[in-house]
Parts: C-alpha cells; sequence; structure tokens
C-alpha cells in the first residue's frame, strides 16, 4: 500500500483537495524538497525532502513467490489427434484469473515422449507415437 500526501499551498495557505503518492509529487516541477506535505490522514506533516529520506531507507517489502505447475499433452499418431491449444488457454487463463503471471514454458524431451507413449501402448520406443505437450510454470507474487 502506498502513502498518500496532501500538499500545502504557501501562496494560498492551503492544503490540497486531492492526495498524491510520493512519486507523483516527485514529478511536479513546482514542488521542492522544502514543500510541505502531510499523510493523507492528517497525521503526520513533514517536507518532501524528509518524506523521500525516509522512503530511501525503509526496508523493501518482503515479497514471497507462489508457483504453480499446469501440463497440458497432446498426442500425436494413433494415440489421438490434433493439439488441443484451446485446452492449454483455457488452464492458463484460469491460473492468470487467480494472480498468476506465466513465467516459464518448456516441452518434455522426444526421448521422454517416446517412453510415455511407449508405456501407454506397450510398445518399443522406437515404434511409438511421441506424446507432444508443454509445461507451463505461472509465478504469483504476495508480501
Amino acid at each position: 500500500m502506498n502513502t498518500t500526501y496532501l500538499i500545502y499551498d504557501e501562496i494560498s495557505g492551503a492544503w490540497s483537495n486531492q492526495d498524491y503518492t510520493l512519486e507523483e509529487i516527485s514529478l511536479m516541477p513546482e514542488v521542492t524538497d522544502a514543500t510541505h506535505i502531510c499523510t493523507a490522514d492528517g497525521k503526520h506533516t513533514l517536507t518532501l525532502g524528509q518524506a523521500r529520506e525516509r522512503a530511501a531507507n525503509a526496508p523493501a517489502p518482503s515479497i514471497k513467490r507462489h508457483y504453480i505447475v499446469i501440463e497440458h499433452s497432446k498426442s500425436a499418431g494413433a494415440i489421438g489427434g490434433s493439439y488441443d491449444a484451446k485446452g492449454l488457454q483455457a488452464k492458463l487463463n484460469e491460473a492468470a484469473s487467480r494472480g498468476y503471471r506465466l513465467v516459464g514454458v518448456c516441452s518434455p524431451t522426444v526421448g521422454a515422449g517416446g517412453q510415455i507413449a511407449s508405456s501407454l501402448i506397450g510398445g518399443g520406443a522406437s515404434s511409438a507415437p511421441h506424446i507432444q505437450g508443454v509445461v507451463a510454470i505461472m509465478e504469483k507474487e504476495y508480501t
């Protein structure tokens, strides 16, 4: 959560009607480090310079990450038909709706695909169709 501030206008002798983040205030050309600001709740008054110094010395929030792995396969040859791209898209969008973002994608190796296919149909890896697929790694950050 970003702290927001009111800005004191010395010419009018009044506080702003709108509150701003420290970043927004820093982008205003008419504001200097000597400008007085106040937290939006009215509890703390300080200069912009003091607020910048406090922000620079504040400990960074601890960000935690949670990962999920989504596997989506297609089969080729005798086992099945075409790749189900819409199914993969649905799985990724469902995870995204829960706050996850895609951070990595890979595909099982041909050797692994041959071993999986071989176990499914009971044949040798050389005569078995290969299972193709996607493994997606999704990440969600929280504090």
